[in-house]
Order: C-alpha cells, then sequence, then structure tokens
C-alpha cells in the first residue's frame, strides 16, 4: 500500500483502540507513532515522497487549519462550508508546498479552486463507495450504486482535468536545493 494509506489506517486504528480503552489520544501523538511504527517496520520508508507528504499535509491540516479557519467569520451556511474547505487546502498546501517545489519544480496555482471540487467530491466518493460495498450482492441496487460512483468519479476527473486546463494553473520550472526547502520551512 501507499505511504498515505498506512498512514491513515496506522493513525486511525490507534486512535479506534484508545477509544475502545477508554483513554485519551491526541492527533499529534497518533501521527507520530503512526510514523514510529511505519518507519521501524521500514526504515527506508522515511525517503519516500508519499510518506514525507502525506505527514506533512496531515500535520498542516490539525495544526495550521483551525488557525487559518479562524481568521474570518461567517453566519451563512454555505459560505462556512467553503471556507472551511478552503482553509484545509490552504494549510495542507502551506505545510507541503516545500517539498512539492523541491521533488517536483512546480507550484499549483489553482489549488484552491481544484480542492474545492476534489474536496466534497472525495467525501461523495467515499460514501458511495461503502454503500456500494454494503450492497453488492444485491442485483440492480449494485448497479445503481455502482452508476453513481462512476458518474462521481468521472466528473471528479473532469473537474480536475478542467482546473488543469486553464492558462497558468502551474507554475513551472522552479528549482530549489535542499537547504532551501528547510528555509522555506
Amino acid at each position: 500500500m501507499s505511504s498515505s494509506v498506512l498512514r491513515a489506517a496506522v493513525m486511525f486504528s490507534f486512535v479506534i483502540v484508545g477509544k475502545e480503552l477508554e483513554r485519551e489520544n491526541s492527533v499529534y501523538q497518533s501521527i507520530m507513532v503512526s510514523a514510529f511504527i511505519l518507519i521501524l517496520i521500514e526504515p527506508f520508508v522515511i525517503f519516500q515522497v508519499g510518506f514525507q507528504l502525506s505527514y506533512l499535509a496531515v500535520l498542516g491540516i490539525v495544526f495550521l487549519q483551525p488557525k487559518i479557519y479562524n481568521l474570518f467569520y461567517t453566519k451563512y451556511f454555505l459560505l462556512d462550508k467553503i471556507w472551511q474547505i478552503s482553509s484545509v487546502s490552504i494549510a495542507a498546501q502551506l505545510a507541503t508546498f516545500p517539498l512539492g517545489l523541491y521533488y517536483f519544480h512546480q507550484f499549483p496555482n489553482f489549488f484552491m479552486i481544484s480542492n474545492l471540487i476534489v474536496i466534497p467530491l472525495a467525501f461523495a466518493i467515499l460514501i458511495a463507495g461503502m454503500v456500494y460495498f454494503a450492497f453488492f450482492w444485491l442485483p440492480g441496487v449494485n448497479y445503481i450504486c455502482f452508476t453513481v460512483l462512476e458518474g462521481l468519479l468521472t466528473f471528479l476527473n473532469k473537474g480536475v482535468k478542467w482546473v488543469e486546463e486553464l492558462p497558468h494553473s502551474i507554475y513551472w520550472g522552479v528549482s530549489i536545493h535542499w537547504f532551501e526547502v528547510f528555509w522555506l520551512y
């Protein structure tokens, strides 16, 4: 499995076990212990880009998102939901962009637009996938669930493709050295 899947599985396993044992748990502790276990099992995982980006994104979301979200208040439900998604996007981007520049030599200028598409659709796809797996054995219902899931995935792919095709969607050719990554952080 990819580093991000392993991180999520191990992290949430600790959260669930902690709740079952009726112990108070810290999200930071779950993040660090899951990283420690993955590094213990496969020490070279620390050099994988997916591992680094996954943990930095989660740390950014957990640490920065509440601070960013509290910068702006609206009493309107829809605007608040858009701001919540945007604050998650900004937090993850702030936490990962130095490594993104270092490894990929590019910056996604329209990450906010794409995340406004991706985050809600990813949640809907997750729900649709769980419903499909719960009812795959029922003829007719499984077809409807699969059709909905396929439609959501198609819409997600077309939305991301649309953002990618916008003029100047990606700033290419950024080259930074490893010490500049540390400087940016």
